[in-house]
């Protein structure tokens, strides 16, 4: 196995609150998050048609400065 595929599957799946604190937003909604993630400034995973979660990684990165 890679160490690309390493990272993908062992990379934690994060909901937007937690985004939120990592980012150090203030917003009490997922509306920033989704944003985000439209613009592909992080991953999105979709679990349902309701239910999204972010990777940890592109989250640390996008806080680091970088862009997914």
């Amino acid at each position: 196995m890679t160490t690309e595929a390493t990272t993908q599957t062992t990379d934690r799946l994060i909901d937007f609150r937690e985004t939120n604190q990592i980012l150090s937003l203030r917003c009490k909604t997922a509306h920033t998050v989704l944003g985000y993630a439209r613009r592909g400034l992080i991953e999105q995973v979709r679990l349902s048609s309701r239910t999204y979660r972010y990777t940890l990684s592109s989250v640390m990165r996008l806080a680091k400065g970088g862009a997914a």
